[in-house]
């Protein structure tokens, strides 16, 4: 019982599950590019990117692009497949 109350250890960056596509947006969104932008950049529908975006955020365990930026310099998350 006790257990279920401790804090859950952070996943490491490995454990992430990024896809593909998702290095992607994330590798232009650290570069400072807006979701038009990536959007038109990768040729994928506006809402799809932000749909990627969403994903990214929900893997990440952040609530904005601000917060995922910073958790990947932190923890200095590979971006590389």
């Amino acid at each position: 019982m006790l257990n279920s109350f401790r804090d859950k250890p952070k996943p490491k960056h490995k454990d992430y599950l990024l896809t593909i596509r998702e290095i992607e947006v994330l590798q232009l969104l650290i570069k400072g590019y807006t979701v038009k932008y990536i959007a038109a950049e990768l040729q994928i529908a506006f809402e799809t990117c932000r749909s990627h975006l969403r994903n990214i955020y929900k893997k990440l365990h952040v609530q904005c692009g601000k917060e995922a930026i910073a958790k990947v310099l932190e923890e200095q998350i590979k971006l590389n497949r």
